[in-house]
């Protein structure tokens, strides 16, 4: 991409070249220009785009110190009635902003009151809706939300007023919201997704919208989590968490402080700064996945130490860059020459297609199985897709991605130096290390897990592993997104078809072989189904309730049941009291229910959900998926692949997934999570967790708090996506890792390296620790209990 650096400029005035904190591009008839403001105590500088592409000082304005007690360093551009707006701030009562003159001059100070810009919000005028939710506080729009936000980051508005929707950003709360627009002018709650519906945005400090035809998609950056996470908004309001990308040291996005967007039809790029001196350039793509291209380094004497905002626009096929800083008295303008964009092309989700792209710069994604996408010249992006793809670039420096739902990929032109592998996609990938590499005599072949990428080189050539991959995995990691479970509603009770009278108390009832339905009385009830899909209700008192052979809906209502399912796929609830529920043969669904249940999953694949109640729930021989819901919960998974959460409710639960390839998630509370045997991924989410592995090649994340990561002799692998010496994480090692009687910054030496920004822990016989994204293996002594 090759983005540079056109110029340093300044206005001369201190006031208004340092602690420059927020930045708008403004487009009109008579140009381009750049506002910068240097915050509360300084003011606006204007710079005009030229049709060369240099910067030219164009206005300045300082800021009236009555003013500086409203205004909190950022700016946000609007029409009300027609005229475009500069608000820079406000009261409980009024906005106040700077009137744009149409030739780029600022022109002179105004104040709106609040509900003339709520109403320009309504009628769709450009920059209002930001306006109002970002200068009107915790009294304006923040109060009207159903969940009121404490600090709104962003708020943008997708679709028409009345008929669209409204996206938030709070800061506080780490979440973001999507609202409609009520019948009488207030907001409707349609989804909320942060830590405990899967996707941690602590610390959100910028939001932007990219739209590919009726397909939105919000890219947020947190500062905590030095990460940047696409969102994807659809049509009914929903939100669905698709990638989240944390820097790591061959990007500069650590703390991420802003990030902006600019879009040139469906060409999109994302560009963020941070704390660790540079710029990072990405490419959107249509299915809303990062591709990482390129970063820019601060090489310029620490002008870019202290990166506070950035803004971008197109303008005669050269990609502009506009950042501020807060320390160095200057406004950075980077350029990038993007005047060869070529076509961005999908293929259909129904079957085969083959897609060939330009001479430009093309985007081509694969979106079934057997797709063949062929780049021709340019500098080309291909995608897989599901199942197998066969990828020709051509000529040129193409990146080809490669897609976690991909089995097998072949790309048949590969040529070192020049093109590019992206791997971002795939899950807990984190070094070279988890990677097979064999060379061929026309290439080579990677494999990970169950994929394999089939390389032939332009040249037929072979390829060795520093032809693939010259500086390492480059880029971005990705995030493993689980999106957090809650309890499900379970299916109301059936109603019997016809119903029988009630029994008297402490009946026992037995079915036939046709389908029954059996209904207990106020007592201790014996219901048996026998053969056929029966529906059985307990009602009040301790009853015992066995479905038989069939596919039986079984409730045991109020008290203290004991329910067995038989044969064949059951569904299962036990109501209210502390119920003994077994699901038996077949795929059951089981919903505990109010009380303290204790549930058994026993054979096959099933669903099974502790609701309320501090439950026991054991799983399945072939696995399954299991929520704790409320409560203290003890989850014990089985056999095979398990997929286990905690519950969204506050618990301070205990899982174990047993043996299989589990994925288990603690959400909210301080959690015990054990993998057991298998290649498992453990999620702590919120609370101060405690995290083990165990046997396998595992990936641990902790997530918000502190907590402890544990290691024992002959766990195998195991990486740690986020070890935190801010949160206060520990590192729990077993003695027997290493020899007797070294102290901890003995064993270290030993045993420990940093690789590709990683600390690796080698302890031999298969024992390996990789703590992601952490360099300094001098603190992390301080970080280590033995047990």
């Amino acid at each position: 991409m090759s983005l540079h650096l056109e110029g340093v400029y300044q206005t001369g005035a201190d006031a208004l070249d340092i602690g420059l904190s927020d930045s708008l591009v403004v487009a009109n008839g008579a140009g381009t220009f750049v506002i910068m403001t240097s915050g509360i105590a300084g003011g606006l500088s204007v710079y005009r785009l030229e049709a060369d592409g240099r910067l030219s000082p164009h206005d300045t304005q300082v800021f009236p110190s009555a003013l500086q007690t409203g205004l909190g360093g950022t700016i946000t551009f609007a029409e009300i009635d027609g005229a475009p707006v500069v608000f820079i701030g406000g009261d409980d009562n009024e906005a106040w902003g700077y009137a744009f003159e149409p030739d780029g001059q600022i022109g002179p100070l105004h104040s709106y009151d609040w509900a003339t810009v709520q109403a320009a919000a309504a009628t769709d005028a450009p920059g209002a809706l930001q306006a109002w939710g970002q200068f009107s506080g915790v009294t304006g729009l923040a109060a009207q939300m159903p969940v009121p936000a404490d600090n709104l980051v962003a708020v943008h508005n997708l679709g028409a007023a009345q008929t669209g929707y409204m996206l938030s950003l709070d800061r506080a709360a780490g979440q973001v919201f999507s609202h409609s627009f009520g019948s009488d002018g207030g907001y409707v709650q349609i989804a909320v997704l942060g830590a405990a519906e899967g996707l941690a945005i602590s610390n959100p400090t910028a939001m932007e919208i990219a739209n590919f035809g009726t397909n939105s998609f919000a890219i947020i950056a947190s500062a905590t989590g030095s990460s940047i996470s696409v969102v994807e908004v659809g049509l009914d309001g929903s939100l669905t968490p698709v990638q989240q990308l944390i820097d790591t040291a061959s990007t500069r996005f650590a703390n991420v402080q802003d990030l902006t967007l600019v879009q040139d039809g469906d060409h999109v790029f994302v560009m963020a700064i941070g704390a660790d001196h540079g710029v990072t350039v990405f490419r959107l793509l249509p299915d809303g996945h990062l591709v990482f291209l390129e970063t820019f380094e601060d090489d310029l004497g620490g002008a870019l130490d202290t990166p506070t905002t950035i803004n971008a626009q197109f303008q005669n096929g050269i990609l502009h860059a506009f950042i501020g800083t807060q320390d160095t008295a200057a406004l950075l303008h980077l350029q990038s020459d993007q005047s060869n964009l070529g076509q961005v092309l999908s293929s259909s989700l129904q079957g085969a297609d083959l897609l060939s792209g330009s001479n430009g710069d093309d985007i081509l994604l694969a979106g079934s199985d057997a797709d063949t996408l062929t780049g021709g010249a340019g500098h080309d992006i291909l995608s897989s897709g599901p199942g197998h793809s066969t990828l020709t670039g051509g000529t040129g420096n193409d990146i080809f991605v490669i897609r976690a739902e991909s089995t097998r990929v072949e790309i048949t032109d590969f040529r070192p130096g020049q093109d590019r592998l992206d791997l971002t996609d795939l899950p807990m990938l984190r070094n070279l290390g988890q990677v097979e590499v064999a060379t061929t005599t026309t290439g080579a072949v990677i494999r990970f897990r169950d994929m394999e990428i089939v390389i032939t080189a332009h040249n037929s050539a072979m390829l060795s592993l520093a032809d693939l991959f010259p500086d390492g995995l480059f880029g971005a990691d990705s995030m493993l997104i689980i999106a957090g479970e809650t309890d499900p509603v379970p299916p109301p009770d059936p109603p019997p078809d016809p119903p029988p009278p009630p029994g008297p108390p402490g009946v026992q009832m037995d079915g036939t072989n046709t389908h029954d339905s059996l209904l207990g009385g106020e007592g201790d009830d014996t219901l048996n189904g026998a053969r056929g899909n029966d529906t059985i209700r307990g009602w009040d008192g301790n009853d015992l309730i066995d479905g038989g052979n069939g596919h039986d809906r079984l409730w045991g209502g109020a008290g203290q049941d004991t329910i067995y399912g038989g044969a064949r796929n059951d569904m299962i609830g036990g109501g209210s009291g502390n119920d003994l529920l077994y699901g038996g043969t077949g795929n059951d669904s089981i919903y505990g229910g109010a009380g303290n249940d204790t549930i058994y999953g026993e054979q096959d694949d099933t669903r099974l959900w502790g609701m309320s109640g501090h439950d026991l729930i054991h799983g399945s021989t072939l696995g399954g998926r299991i929520g704790g819901g409320g409560g203290d919960d003890t989850v014990i998974g089985g056999s095979g692949n398990d997929t286990i959460y905690g519950g969204a409710v506050i618990g301070n639960d205990s899982i174990d997934g047993g043996s299989g390839d589990d994925m288990l998630w603690g959400m909210e509370g301080d959690d015990t999570l054990i993998g057991g045997l298998g290649d498992d991924f453990l999620g702590g989410a919120l609370g101060n967790d405690r995290l083990h592995g165990g046997p396998g090649d595992d990936t641990v994340r902790g997530a918000e708090g502190a907590d402890t990561f544990v290691f024992l002799d002959g766990d195998e692998t195991l990486l740690i996506e986020d070890f935190s010496f801010a949160d206060g994480d520990q590192l729990e090692l077993d003695n027997t890792l290493w020899q007797a009687g070294l102290t901890l910054d003995q064993m270290l030496g030993i045993h420990g390296t940093v690789a590709n920004g990683d600390i690796v822990l080698d302890f031999g016989d298969g024992d390996v620790i990789t703590l992601a994204g952490l360099a300094n293996i001098g603190l992390l002594a301080d970080y280590i209990t033995i047990i």
